[in-house]
């Protein structure tokens, strides 16, 4: 037999413990700090023996029983960080509110509770909003939008990990790991403090340097030498690109390439989901869309030094790329007079592209960008979509339609959908007149989630026999034309469970167009009331949809519909402060429309 463990005593009251650790927690008890019980007086020395205590002690003695504290590490970040769900330190400004030049608020303890406007209380009711997303969107001082436009809680599905794992090199660094070295880049990242590197998705085995990573290399490259063609067609546009050999590897070479993806896919893809990513290939999605991609993640990256970023090479590498990704919708989607364009593969995914750069750059806050956004950008894509007849795609009526068959069609609705909602943002903060009408939206709305986000087969059929959503789908312009129809009632009775979160989003910003035209062709009183009735029908509506499920930027829909109310109650008064924006004439920036919120928020909060 062994000799026995030798014991470790206290040096204050002798007491024997077989582990050194023991002893020396046993030990602070006698000189520690006490935490007396607020009820009876009694002391102890450990916290959590105190606080289990004083539960039991409340009831006892007849006291209201304690709040339960939210369990987990408490907020140390300002405001406008705590927010975003990032992390600063604790001098006040922090640096990246000083970076961004935008007012530093304190400790941001308590705004978790706070920061959802997902209230279900009426617009007509005295709901003070204490984080509006809209009034920090339209933020002037704002340099870019897109951490708003993202998923604030990062999206992790395993098998979308798993998924771009097979295209990792073999190397020390790990997909998702906060490592990039982007020297130009100046976006803040989310990711930072969040460990996404979590062995749950290091689990796979890394595929080594093989073929697939052979063959996305080689893409890359060819990517790289289209991106140098672009600056030879238009001077003026890369003046200030250098393709040297760092700025290459700073985001085309393959580590980085893939971990750009992976934010995109974290961040950016459940607030736009356009893309299928258990389809999405790497080794055979286009060009333009793998460019698109990368650069949405990169919106969500920054390099540590950050400080030391060069504006000039990230705006020219952006509208390098803008320019590289509208040239081959140009190409593709006006052929030859006589040859109508075709509804292939490479045509979807560079409208795809053409898409996400265009939120991308209207996020930026450049009078510039967003005037060629506006005036020919926007109304390209639109006009692209129009001639492939995307606007009206539906589903076809089948049992169980093919896994393929039914991933393309919900392509194109998703790639409707959104453009629609992006053709509504600068209607709503910039009195852009819509390039969309509703007329037009008569295909079908987008499917569940979970359906869409069916990793296989298998999957997918198992979802399509669970959900209750997939068939008989209405189209945008039948869910407006019912909200302002007066068998609404009996219409929504016959709609209940089959309306979601994100259809009532897509809802209230369909309005936005009707109430811009309205605003600018016709005096306000005459239609004031519809569109109060349809306001207060969207509510109704909301309040039967499931709290669980709102989330996103469809959770931000109630403060949507506040904004449009309160728009239409200032119209109506003609309110002189606001006789810019109220006016309808176009503009390019978001300072009216920011006016605006502010001045109604403070009202609120004084009530």
């Amino acid at each position: 037999m062994g000799s026995a463990l030798p014991l470790a005593a206290c040096a204050l009251c002798g007491r024997l413990f077989a582990r050194k650790c023991h002893m020396r927690r046993h030990e602070a008890t006698h000189s520690g700090p006490q935490h007396p019980c607020q009820f009876c007086g009694k002391a102890f020395a450990r916290s959590d023996v105190a606080r289990r205590h004083a539960q039991s002690c409340a009831t006892r003695t007849r006291h209201e029983p304690l709040q339960k504290a939210k369990r987990g590490r408490k907020p140390h970040a300002c405001g406008r960080c705590f927010t975003q769900k990032l992390s600063c330190g604790p001098q006040r400004p922090c640096l990246r509110c000083l970076r961004h030049g935008l007012p530093c608020t304190g400790v941001g303890v308590g705004v978790e509770s706070n920061s959802s406007s997902t209230s279900s209380a009426s617009p007509d009711g005295n709901h003070v909003d204490h984080t509006s997303l809209f009034l920090e969107i339209t933020d002037p001082k704002l340099q870019y939008a897109t951490g708003f436009l993202g998923s604030k809680e990062p999206w992790c599905n395993r098998k979308m990990r798993h998924h771009l794992e097979q295209y990792a090199p073999h190397s020390d660094q790990d997909l998702g790991a906060p490592t990039l070295d982007i020297p130009f880049w100046g976006f803040d990242d989310p990711l930072s403090d969040l460990l996404l590197d979590d062995s749950r998705y290091r689990n796979s085995a890394l595929l080594p340097n093989q073929h697939p990573t052979c063959n996305l290399e080689f893409r890359l490259n060819q990517l790289t030498t289209d991106l140098r063609e672009v600056c030879t067609t238009h001077p003026s546009i890369g003046q200030g690109l250098s393709f040297s050999v760092t700025n290459y590897t700073a985001i085309l070479s393959v580590e980085n390439f893939l971990n750009l993806v992976d934010l995109f896919f974290v961040r950016w893809h459940s607030q736009w989901p356009i893309l299928h990513w258990p389809t999405f290939d790497l080794e055979k999605a286009s060009l333009p869309l793998l460019l698109a991609v990368a650069l949405s993640g990169a919106a969500f990256s920054r390099a540590e030094d950050s400080v030391e970023t060069d504006p000039v090479f990230a705006k020219a590498f952006y509208q390098t790329a803008e320019a590289y990704i509208f040239d081959r919708l140009d190409a593709l989607c006006s052929p030859a007079d006589g040859i109508e364009p075709i509804l292939n593969d490479d045509t979807i995914e560079v409208c795809q592209a053409a898409l996400l750069v265009e939120v991308i750059q209207k996020s930026v806050n450049d009078t510039g960008i967003r005037r060629r956004m506006f005036a020919k950008r926007h109304p390209t894509l639109v006009a692209a979509l129009r001639s492939l007849g995307i606007l009206g795609v539906k589903h076809r009526d089948s049992t169980m339609p093919s896994w393929g068959l039914f991933i393309r069609e919900e392509l194109l609705v998703r790639l409707a959908i959104w453009t629609f909602l992006t053709d509504a943002l600068p209607t709503l903060f910039c009195n852009q007149p819509p390039s969309m009408i509703l007329s037009e939206m008569i295909g079908d709305l987008p499917c569940d989630e979970k359906l869409w986000n069916a990793a296989t087969e298998t999957d997918f059929s198992k979802e399509w026999r669970k959900t209750t959503t997939t068939q008989h789908r209405p189209s945008v312009q039948q869910l407006v034309t019912n909200l302002f129809d007066d068998n609404w009632d009996h219409w929504l009775r016959g709609s209940r469970g089959r309306l979601s979160v994100d259809h009532l989003n897509i809802m209230i910003w369909a309005l936005q167009p009707i109430i811009f035209n309205l605003r600018t062709t016709v005096p306000m009183q005459s239609s004031l009331s519809r569109v109060l009735r349809a306001l207060h029908r969207w509510w109704s509506a909301w309040d039967d949809t499931p709290q669980s499920n709102r989330v996103g930027l469809a959770s931000h829909a109630p403060e949507l519909a506040r904004l449009t109310k309160n728009i239409l109650e200032a119209g109506l008064r003609n309110d002189a402060k606001f006789s810019t924006y109220l006016s309808g004439l176009a503009l390019e920036d978001t300072m009216h429309i920011h006016e605006l919120i502010k001045a109604v928020r403070v009202g609120d909060q004084s009530r």
